[in-house]
């Protein structure tokens, strides 16, 4: 389990707020009234994304936001911890290119009590679009009405891994929770000086600067 450095957190009250952000596939349990954002995603941190930004309102307008540098790739899992008070939370987690844009962003309302978590879904195939219909959401690049946390009563998401075709040779292509996830894989390049470049392909190893 790794933690990622740099974490600033701002928050509207004196009171203290704590927020953890913790790269994991499991465990990473609070105690408490809590949104407990699970950020799933097939993009390499420290490469197309450096950076997580996340706001949460409360019910009672409190807004808490957290920004934390990804110096690296990690898993492909990131949770966020953020307390809040219980009741309805708008909640907006988003990705941040290494030119300070925002690459992707996701939005969730949700009922908080006790530790709730939020799964939210960045994968490469939604890059660049932009669902701005009401209760739609991205699913396999094209924008849906379906809920972001079930699969249920949604067309489009996937069941298996041959339904998610890779764009790409070397991105490694699998069903997740009903989300394609394409995975840069060295080892799918054919040759040996090649290395697989995330959303480009195989691309030629650069030289040792030693």
């Amino acid at each position: 389990m790794a933690l990622i450095s740099s974490t600033q957190v701002h928050y509207a009250r004196s009171s203290p707020l704590r927020v953890f952000l913790l790269s994991c596939l499991v465990g990473c349990m609070t105690d408490g009234d809590a949104a407990v954002l699970e950020l799933r995603t097939d993009l390499v941190g420290g490469q197309e994304f450096v950076g997580i930004r996340v706001e949460a309102r409360s019910e009672a307008m409190e807004v808490h936001r957290v920004e934390v540098t990804v110096r690296g790739p990690l898993d492909t899992d990131y949770r966020v911890v953020v307390p809040l008070e219980p009741g309805a939370a708008e909640v907006s987690a988003s990705f941040i290119a290494p030119d300070g844009s925002t690459l992707m962003a996701r939005d969730v309302v949700a009922a908080v009590h006790g530790a709730t978590e939020l799964a939210m879904f960045f994968t490469r195939d939604c890059l660049g679009v932009v669902c701005e219909e009401e209760g739609s959401t991205c699913v396999r690049g094209t924008c849906r009405a379906c809920d972001p946390e079930s699969t249920e009563g949604c067309e489009g998401f996937c069941v298996a891994d041959e339904e998610c075709e890779s764009p790409l040779e070397c991105h490694a292509a699998s069903c997740r929770e009903g989300h394609c996830f394409y995975t840069p894989d060295d080892a799918l390049c054919l040759d040996a000086d090649t290395v697989c470049a995330p959303g480009v392909g195989c691309v030629m190893e650069a030289p040792d600067a030693t």
